[in-house]
């Protein structure tokens, strides 16, 4: 999933295109049990201690809905509770505080945290990244990790090449106050979706291909930084590109190949997913490709680990039927359940371990 303004941007075209015409017969419902509506955009989603949910509204353009809407629990009405944001598509609560990532402009990525929050309104908000370098690709998924920091997708600011910014198409981590940014993962185009295995050092990371080498390659991709606090590996971009050779002699592979250009979003992963062990789930929003047909679906990676490290994985499709320019951010929330965020439809869905094949 390319998600900068640019990308973005096609994806609303892309998603106007779709609307149905005036008469026309609705379309069928998405897959899964429907927990929230009336979230424009809806790009990203976290849970609180308490199980409330958290959903980022992320544009290409200012709209009124942007920012972050608050949903006390399934079935309730979303409240509007932070606004003015741009682009917003990351957020996570850590040590009682909400982290929210947005862009400031087409070129500046920022990190800004919220406390003091009364039902309605956040009573403080504090910058903590000011300015990071964006371009193609904006800032995703923010999610915490050991050792008490926050780690960040950053997109690369080129389609086909990194870019002129050392945090280019990398992962970062920082602290809790926004200080001490360190890179822990490199070459990488479009590093939108984050989430660590439960109770270990190891991150997966969703990346999508680059768009100009034809329809069907390259693949997207999901990514296993095996241990965050060790020397950050290289994943290749944007030299390294499925085909092998000189290039690749010294990146690290994909965990999993994905379809190419299905628009790869959000990975949520948990323990035991209905009795199959550990389990991570990939969204993908669909391509943006012209005459293509690729994601819109939820893919499911049964991973297994390896008695020398690392993982093998497993993947399948779960749950498919999803619009265009869609599935998009997702999270384990309360009791287990899989939430996924619609962001043409501007809704979460939920699913259960007795869901699907």
């Amino acid at each position: 999933m390319r998600r900068s303004l640019a990308y973005i941007a096609v994806l609303a075209a892309a998603l106007a295109a779709a609307a149905p015409a005036a008469g026309a017969a609705p379309a069928p419902p998405p897959p899964g049990q429907i927990v929230a509506t009336g979230i424009p955009y809806a790009s990203n989603l976290t849970f609180d201690a308490r199980g409330g949910m958290w959903v980022t509204s992320g544009a290409p353009f200012a709209q009124a809905g942007d920012g972050v809407w608050y949903v006390a629990h399934p079935g309730a009405k979303p409240v509007h509770v932070i606004r003015g944001t741009l682009t917003a598509l990351g957020l996570t609560w850590f040590r009682g505080r909400l982290y929210v990532a947005s862009t400031l402009s087409r070129v500046t990525g920022i990190v800004a945290r919220y406390s003091g929050f009364d039902g309605r309104r956040f009573a403080h908000r504090r910058v903590l990244i000011p300015a990071i370098s964006i371009g193609r690709h904006g800032l995703g998924t923010i999610a915490p990790g050991p050792n008490g920091r926050l780690y960040l997708g950053v997109g690369a600011e080129q389609d086909r090449l990194a870019g002129g910014h050392e945090t280019s198409g990398t992962v970062v981590s920082f602290k809790g106050d926004g200080s001490d940014l360190r890179i822990e993962a490199r070459g990488l185009r479009g590093p939108f979706g984050l989430a660590f295995i439960p109770g270990t050092a190891s991150l997966l990371v969703t990346d999508n291909g680059r768009d100009d080498l034809g329809v069907h390659r390259p693949p997207d991709e999901l990514n296993l930084v095996r241990d965050v606090t060790r020397a950050a590996p290289d994943f290749g971009f944007p030299d390294c590109n499925d085909a092998g050779g000189r290039a690749c002699a010294t990146t690290t592979a994909p965990i999993a190949l994905l379809p190419a250009h299905a628009g790869v979003g959000g990975v949520a992963v948990t323990p035991d997913w209905g009795g199959r062990g550990l389990t991570a789930f990939v969204a993908e929003s669909g391509s943006v490709v012209g005459g293509l047909d690729a994601g819109r679906e939820l893919r499911r990676i049964e991973l297994r680990r390896r008695p020398g490290g690392g993982y093998d994985a497993t993947a399948s499709v779960f749950a498919r039927g999803f619009g265009e320019q869609d599935a998009l951010g997702t999270a384990i929330g309360p009791g287990g359940a899989l939430y996924l965020t619609l962001w043409g439809t501007g809704a979460v869905v939920r699913f259960f371990p007795g869901y699907g094949p």
